[in-house]
């Protein structure tokens, strides 16, 4: 049988026709706190363009962190055994066998585990301890399941449902995802709704932040993000249970579509601005929902008689998801002559920020640009925001975008002296700017302090962008910093020093760093449609056992690397035909005959950023799949 693939042809031996080089931060292995300080004295160089994959580029050098530099350790169990003989016609000696651990057993939970002195294993612990103290259940009437943010906040917020989601996917059953969306579609205001806090009148369509079990409805009107994450958290129910089905059904006489549309629409009809075309909210930080001028009532509502109406690269990227997901499910259920609008919507919002808000000769986005006339005495355009790796995470980025993006934010984290990601905006608003004291010092709160809850999305960019390795570390950075204080989750930490503050149980950061480890670095995602497989180990053994209750799905792998070969023994109940996979290939391996069960198979190398990836097709069941190294 003749093998085929995109860089390598067979002609009696193998050779090399071209290939994207990864640039490496070190060799991505595990390192120690010490070496995290180190890691903080190291030069930021940019990271280049991706060259197009038909190009061979000189291998280059990125921000050489040194907690990436040492090697796992080979005290690993090999239970299993794996002899594999290649065609004598290939010119490739016999192997000798390879052994890979077994899988990890087959629970109704998901559970990894990662060789070495990582703490990434130990992760798990520290997500579900945090979950669990946060589950919250009520009745209004109807039953309401979901999370709280931290024990402090005992209330279900719409953003932090809806950030935290998929990850939580994994460890807990339908109902309380499901349910805790129900609850904010059940509370959605009508045309006679008015906010318990101020008798606003927001209109149909809006979304409360909140749902408590006192039922008060209010919508924090200083910002716009709300509509877009229920419209997100709502696509997450239907990806991994509802399906079409749940879309149709039926809350407070309205299909669940019709209600999601509605938001979407709130958002176009009350905070879109005319002019430029993107959403506006009130002057707070990228993210923030603490507006900055002074005022007597609530500091996350606008006040009508001095409201600075600005439009943040935050807002449009989640709108940017929001539009597309609304595309998809309108789709689904049939609805073929407004889907075509939202993906109408989608590229004018796109078009519109980056003719606004992009910033080539800076290479990232600028934080807001004031929509109401104010002029600042600082530079407000030089400040990084985590926004632009939410903007990476909705797509609403290309590749060139990507890789400068992924600079800006590691020279800023370098900058700053932060030993992981997660700050949040580099250089902060001037000390006295916010009114709220608790973010009027730069560096603190939502002006410029480290957020894991934002960490996530800068780790989860990164590895869904092609920049695995800085992914990786960036990973093991959070890790052991959790390794610092076990069973707790800041909300916020301090730039130079990390110390912790507001709630230590944070449930945003914990269900969103369990997608990172699940669906980034394992790279498996599970939902109705099947499961997907990006493996992003690299150079790292590993093995998981991922579970999705509201699916069914299950998928566990073990994988192996070595000198000469990669090992994937795996295992799925999935029962369509086959599944993608896209296999991360390590920094100096070069790919060349790739066996399934003793089965030549059809494969293509495909570059994303910096990354170099084995793509292929896979069939469901028990399977192990071996890649043979090139000798060049």
């Amino acid at each position: 049988m003749i093998i085929s693939h995109t860089f390598i042809q067979i002609v009696g031996s193998f050779t090399l026709l071209a290939s994207m080089v990864v640039a490496c931060v070190g060799t991505g292995s595990p390192g120690s706190t010490p070496e995290l300080a180190e890691a903080l004295t190291q030069p930021a160089i940019s990271i280049p363009t991706p060259a197009p994959p038909e190009q061979q580029v000189d291998t280059p050098t990125i921000l050489s962190d040194p907690v990436s530099t040492k090697q796992l350790p080979a005290d690993v169990s090999l239970p299993i055994t794996i002899a594999i003989a290649l065609p004598p016609s290939t010119a490739i000696p016999t192997p000798p066998p390879l052994e890979v651990p077994e899988l990890l057993p087959d629970v109704d939970t998901t559970v990894w585990d990662l060789p070495g002195p990582s703490n990434i294993t130990g992760m798990r612990d520290t997500i579900l301890l945090v979950l669990r103290a946060n589950e919250v259940e009520f009745d209004l009437g109807y039953a309401v399941q979901g999370f709280s943010p931290d024990p402090i906040y005992p209330r279900l917020f719409i953003r932090d449902t809806s950030t935290l989601m998929t990850g939580a996917s994994y460890l807990y059953p339908a109902e309380r995802l499901k349910r805790a969306v129900e609850a904010f579609l059940r509370q959605q205001y009508d045309e006679t709704t008015v906010s318990s806090e101020d008798g606003w009148r927001a209109g149909f369509g809006a979304i409360s932040a909140t749902v408590g079990p006192d039922g008060v409805i209010d919508k924090a009107t200083a910002v716009s993000d709300e509509e877009a994450h229920f419209v997100h958290a709502a696509y997450v129910v239907y990806q991994i249970h509802g399906g079409e089905e749940w879309l149709r059904s039926d809350i407070n006489g309205l299909p669940v579509i019709a209600r999601l549309n509605a938001a979407g629409d709130w958002l176009l009809n009350h905070r879109r601005n005319e002019a430029t075309g993107l959403i506006m909210r009130d002057h707070t930080t990228d993210w923030g929902d603490v507006r900055f001028q002074p005022t007597a009532g609530n500091p996350t509502d606008i006040m009508v008689e001095d409201v600075v109406w600005t439009a943040s690269i935050y807002d449009q990227a989640l709108a940017y998801r929001a539009w597309r997901e609304l595309a998809a499910m309108n789709r689904a259920v049939g609805n073929e002559s407004t889907a075509p609008r939202w993906d109408a919507e989608a590229e004018t919002l796109r078009h519109a920020t980056n003719e606004y808000l992009w910033q080539p000769e800076r290479g990232f986005y600028r934080t807001h640009v004031h929509l109401t006339p104010l002029r600042h005495n600082f530079d407000e355009a030089a400040m990084v925001s985590i926004a632009n790796a939410v903007a990476m995470v909705c797509g609403l980025t290309d590749e060139t975008q990507n890789a400068r993006i992924v600079t800006a934010l590691e020279e800023a984290r370098l900058a700053a002296g932060v030993g992981k990601p997660g700050l949040t905006l580099y250089p902060p608003y001037p000390d006295g700017f916010f009114e709220m004291p608790t973010l009027s010092a730069g560096g603190t709160y939502q002006n410029g302090g480290v957020w894991d809850w934002w960490g996530s999305w800068q780790v989860l960019a990164e590895f869904e962008t092609g920049y695995s390795q800085l992914a990786r570390a960036h990973l093991l950075q959070t890790a052991a910093d959790w390794a610092n204080h076990p069973a707790q989750i800041f909300e916020w930490q301090e730039v130079s020093t990390l110390t912790g503050h507001g709630g230590d149980l944070y449930a945003g950061a914990a269900g969103a760093y369990a997608q990172v480890v699940i669906e980034g670095l394992y790279g498996v995602r599970l939902g109705l449609d099947g499961p997907t497989l990006d493996l992003r180990l690299g150079e790292w053994p590993g093995r998981i056992s991922a579970y999705q209750p509201a699916s069914g799905l299950r998928f566990r792998y073990s994988y192996q690397p070595a000198a000469d070969y990669l090992v994937l023994v795996y295992q799925t109940n999935y029962q369509g035909t086959d599944f993608p996979l896209r296999l991360l290939l390590p920094s100096d391996f070069v790919a060349g005959l790739v066996y399934l069960d003793d089965v030549p198979l059809v494969w293509e190398q495909v570059g994303l950023g910096l990354d170099r990836y084995l793509a292929t097709t896979l069939p469901t069941g028990y399977h192990y799949l071996v890649v043979a190294g090139s000798p060049g």
